[in-house]
C-alpha cells in the first residue's frame, strides 16, 4: 500500500506541480473506500513525509494575510533519481 500512495502522490505533484497539503491528501484518499480511509488515515500521511524527508517533494510555508498555508512542491529531480 506504501508503495502504491507513494506513487500516487508523485504522479498527482507532477501533473500539479505545486498542491496544497490537504488538497494531497484528500486526492490521494479519494479513490479509496471508506474502510481504507480510516485504516489508511496515518499512512498516507507518513509516506508523504518519507517523500519529503527523501527530498522527494519540497515543503513551503507561504503567510497570506495572517493566514499560514503549507505547499508541496514537487522536485522533478526525482524523474532522474528513479
Amino acid at each position: 500500500m506504501k508503495q502504491a500512495i507513494k506513487r500516487a502522490a508523485l504522479i498527482l505533484l507532477d501533473d500539479s506541480l505545486v498542491m496544497r497539503r490537504g488538497e494531497l491528501y484528500a486526492q490521494l484518499e479519494h479513490h479509496m473506500t471508506a474502510q481504507e480511509r480510516g485504516k489508511c488515515f496515518y499512512q498516507v500521511r507518513d509516506t508523504v513525509a518519507e517523500l519529503v524527508a527523501d527530498g522527494f517533494i519540497n515543503v513551503q510555508v507561504i503567510k497570506v494575510g495572517g493566514r499560514q498555508c503549507t505547499l508541496f512542491v514537487f522536485d522533478h529531480g526525482f524523474s532522474d533519481r528513479g
